[in-house]
């Protein structure tokens, strides 16, 4: 911590102060929480008050500094902002009033993003393991806190503010990019099978073999013991599959709906949230077994598996609007409205030629992404090494 201030205790000038408060039925309380890491409160769903079984329910104010009392140790702290004067929290919070005749709340707040305060939370949050450790309110009073004067409080809370100002905005641009890279791709994508309107297309169930897939019973442990890659949809982030979480036995596959599915075939998800937003389809490099939210399509003759794979790439949009809601309004895209997708076959040198196309294209998209996630990189340490170069390093 910087030497050159004065060092106090936090209840000399932040006391713990919390306003319990009676629920009442047919009173509705909004909630707030706190994130980890310094990532600021989050507005929960409110409540009725029937609706809430904590033994107590405490009302927040501006400017508290809002403490979580099991994640404190992870940096679980922040500032209530204007917007969130007067909603809840549960006990598993601790507010602190600043007195801000000597501290200012944002001020505080940014003491406590650094890795010394972190530390000291850390300290007053014992504990055997991370889920047991709980913040201790004694131990919380008594953790140290620098104090400059107010007016130089208030530059270094300017200053700050100008970068975190300055950072968002970053983030706005960023968030911009993200939108222009996915329109590119998508655009450069449905351009690529645009090339073959006119021609002669075939339905997608003329030219694949469908294999679903299935879960073997968790109760028998024989059927998880195997070296099968079982690839269900939490695997398919990636667009060639080699292996996958979960392995089962050759006996699993012989007791349950699974079936070995042929290295040739390209993989698609047909049930679940993520169909909200993409259908994912992947390459697979050796055999394996799939789920029943997954489907694996399986070329006939003269149809290329790599070619089937980025042709259902490039079709991601028209997937997409072919999704339907099942029950308890879960996405499913039904094997009727897959199978009777188009497709153009041309000669295997020109699926050759496809495929290397949409590689291209998705090998650039690839690049801007890497560099945008380099500068977001950089960008995250900005704010950390003014802190460290405002408060110092060191435990308090």
């Amino acid at each position: 911590m910087a030497k050159r201030w004065p060092v106090v205790a936090l209840s000399d000038v932040a006391p713990i102060l919390r306003r319990p408060v009676e629920t009442a039925p047919g009173n509705n309380y909004p909630l707030l929480a706190v994130r980890s890491f310094g990532r600021g409160t989050f507005c929960k769903p409110p409540l009725e008050g029937d609706e809430i079984t904590w033994q107590n329910l405490f009302q927040v104010r501006a400017g508290d500094l809002l403490f979580s009392n099991i994640k404190a140790w992870e940096g679980a702290v922040a500032i209530v902002a204007n917007d969130d004067d007067g909603r809840y929290c549960s006990h598993r919070y601790i507010t602190c009033a600043a007195d801000q005749a000597q501290v200012l709340p944002a001020f505080l707040g940014y003491y406590f993003r650094t890795p010394q305060a972190v530390w000291q939370l850390a300290q007053a949050s014992p504990g055997s393991a991370d889920r047991n450790r709980t913040l201790s309110m004694a131990a919380l009073k008594r953790i140290l806190v620098p104090l400059p004067s107010l007016e130089e409080q208030g530059r270094i809370v300017a200053q700050l503010n100008t970068v975190v100002a300055k950072l968002h905005q970053i983030d706005a641009i960023h968030g911009e990019i993200d939108r222009t890279i996915a329109a590119l791709e998508k655009k450069a994508l449905v351009d690529e099978i645009a090339r073959y309107r006119g021609r002669p297309h075939r339905r997608l169930s003329e030219v694949v073999v469908v294999t679903g897939g299935g879960t073997p019973s968790r109760h028998n442990p024989t059927y998880w013991d195997g070296d099968i890659p079982w690839v269900t949809p939490k695997d398919m982030k990636q667009d060639v599959i080699s292996d996958s979480q979960e392995h089962i036995s050759a006996e699993g596959i012989q007791n349950s709906p699974a079936k070995l599915v042929n290295a040739s075939s390209v993989l698609i998800v047909v049930r679940g949230m993520i169909l909200a937003r993409t259908v994912p389809v992947a390459l697979i490099t050796r055999s394996v077994a799939i789920n029943q939210d997954m489907k694996a399509l399986t070329p006939l003759p003269g149809l290329r598996s790599d070619y089937l794979w980025t042709w259902l790439l490039c079709c991601g949009e028209e997937l997409l609007s072919r999704v339907g809601k099942s029950t308890h309004d879960t996405r499913k895209l039904e094997s009727a409205a897959l199978l009777s997708l188009p497709i153009y076959i041309p000669e295997e040198g020109q699926q050759q030629e496809f495929v290397a196309r949409v590689c291209r294209i998705r090998a650039q998209i690839g690049e801007f992404k890497r560099t945008k996630i380099v500068a977001l990189t950089e960008q995250s340490h900005v704010l950390p090494a003014m802190l460290l170069e405002i408060f110092g390093e060191g435990e308090a």
